[in-house]
């Protein structure tokens, strides 16, 4: 992810803040299984595994910030 001066922003005030969305290993793994039952439906013979990303959902966590914020 490129950063801009929009994630920056967003990521300092989300570590002062102590803004953090914290899913527990339990609700990953649920997730994560609603996603690849999701993916099952479509019949593709390249269909790559998937597996819980710590570093993407940061990612994700810093764009919802982002768009938050933007929002109001």
């Amino acid at each position: 992810m490129k950063l801009n001066i929009s994630s920056i922003i967003a990521t300092a005030l989300l570590a002062c803040a102590g803004i953090e969305a914290k899913l527990t290993e339990s609700q990953k793994s649920e997730l994560l299984s609603l996603h690849k039952s999701a993916r099952s439906a479509v019949h593709a013979s390249n269909m790559k595994s998937i597996s819980w990303d710590s570093s993407l959902a940061a990612d994700a966590q810093v764009i919802i910030i982002i768009i938050f914020i933007n929002k109001n």
